[in-house]
C-alpha cells in the first residue's frame, strides 16, 4: 500500500477518463471471469452510487469484446462514461490502480486461485468476491463475498461496501492482516514439504519389516526379467545384453534401499 502522488494520479486518471472514484476489475475476459455480470451488477446499484462512481475493467480487450460491454453498458442503462475500459496498462499502472480504486470486485464464477485478489488485498483494498472454488480461502471473510450467478447478490454487496465508509475500512484492515498468510515463499515451503512427506510415506510402505525393498518398482523388473528370459530366440551376442541392462538401467531411478 502506497498513497499515489496528486501528480501521478491526475495523469493517470486523464489517461483513462477515471474522473470519480472507481470500482476496479482485473483480470482475463474468458466466461468464468463473468465481467458481464459485474457490468450488470453495477447498473442495478442505487442512482446516488451509480452516478457518482465508474466502474473500471483493467484488461487487454479485442475489438469484440469492447462491443460487447458497450452493448451491456447499454442494456444496463449506463452512460457513456460510466464504464471505463482502460486497455492493457503496464505494471506500474496497474499498481497505482489498484491503489486508487474504492473497492476491487472479482466476479469470477470460478478460480483456480485468483492472483489479482491477493495483488488488491496487498495494496489495502476492501476486495469482494464469489463465494465459490478457491476464492473464499484468498480473501478470508465471508463479509467480502456474493453469489456470482446472480447480479442482485453482487450488486447488493457492493452497495453495502459503497455505501458504509466503516465497513469499507475494516475490509482493508482485513486484507492487509489477512494477505501476509500468502507469499510464494510459503508457497514453495509447503509445497517441498508436502513432496518430502509423501516420499517419506512411500519408502516406509516399500521395504518390509527386514529393510528390505519391496516396490512396484523391483516387481516390475522382474517381470521383465521373465519376459526376457521367455523370449526367443534369445540374442547370443553380449553387446545386446549390455545394452538392454543400459535402458533399464536409464528408465528407472536407483533403487538406495540397499544401502
Amino acid at each position: 500500500p502506497a498513497i499515489v502522488s496528486s501528480k501521478d494520479e491526475q495523469a493517470l486518471r486523464e489517461k483513462f477518463g477515471l474522473t470519480k472514484p472507481f470500482i476496479m476489475y482485473t483480470g482475463g475476459m474468458d466466461r468464468r471471469k463473468n465481467v458481464e455480470g459485474l457490468v450488470q451488477a453495477f447498473g442495478l446499484l442505487p442512482d446516488s452510487l451509480r452516478q457518482s462512481h465508474q466502474l473500471a475493467i483493467v484488461c487487454k480487450l479485442a475489438p469484440s469484446q469492447i462491443e460487447e460491454l458497450g452493448r451491456l453498458a447499454k442494456l444496463a442503462k449506463l452512460p457513456q462514461d460510466a464504464v471505463v475500459l482502460t486497455g492493457f496498462v503496464s505494471d506500474a499502472e496497474l499498481i497505482s490502480l489498484y491503489r486508487l480504486c474504492k473497492i476491487f470486485v472479482f466476479p469470477s464464477w470460478h478460480e483456480g486461485f485468483g492472483l489479482p485478489l491477493l495483488e488488491a488485498m496487498n495494496c489495502g483494498k476492501a476486495v469482494l468476491c464469489g463465494d465459490k472454488s478457491a476464492m473464499p480461502e484468498v480473501v478470508g471473510t465471508s463479509d467480502a463475498f456474493f453469489n456470482a450467478k446472480d447480479p442482485q447478490s453482487i450488486a447488493l454487496k457492493m452497495e453495502e461496501v459503497l455505501s458504509d465508509d466503516a465497513f469499507r475500512e475494516r475490509l482493508e484492515a482485513h486484507s492487509l492482516e489477512y494477505s501476509k498468510n500468502f507469499s510464494w515463499d510459503i508457497s514453495a515451503k509447503r509445497a517441498i514439504a508436502a513432496i518430502e512427506d509423501r516420499l517419506r510415506a512411500v519408502n516406509q510402505s516399500s521395504c518390509n519389516a527386514h529393510g528390505v525393498h519391496t516396490s512396484k518398482r523391483s516387481a516390475f523388473l522382474e517381470g521383465i526379467v521373465e519376459r526376457v528370459q521367455m523370449s526367443t530366440p534369445k540374442p547370443s551376442h553380449q553387446e545386446y545384453w549390455v545394452q538392454l541392462a543400459s535402458c533399464l538401467d536409464r528408465t528407472f531411478a536407483p533403487d538406495h534401499s540397499s544401502l
